[in-house]
């Protein structure tokens, strides 16, 4: 092979193993990119909610469903 030849033959090698490796760190760390959000109590949600404004939707069982 020429030189020019093998220079790029390492140079995609090396994009490839670097891709796989990236790749897998996704694969593996994955789980850290969950959202778990805070629980707030509905008091509390419905105070805040009220200083700036909103007012909460409910239905028929008197659940909130939006503002």
């Amino acid at each position: 092979m020429s030189e020019g030849k093998k220079s790029s033959r390492r140079i995609l090698i090396t994009a490839a193993i670097a891709y796989i490796f990236f790749c897998a760190c996704g694969c593996a760390l994955q789980r850290k990119l969950l959202y778990f959000p805070t629980k707030i109590p509905a008091a509390a949600v419905v105070q805040a909610g009220a200083e700036h404004g909103f007012v909460p939707w409910k239905n028929s069982s008197g659940q909130i469903i939006g503002w």
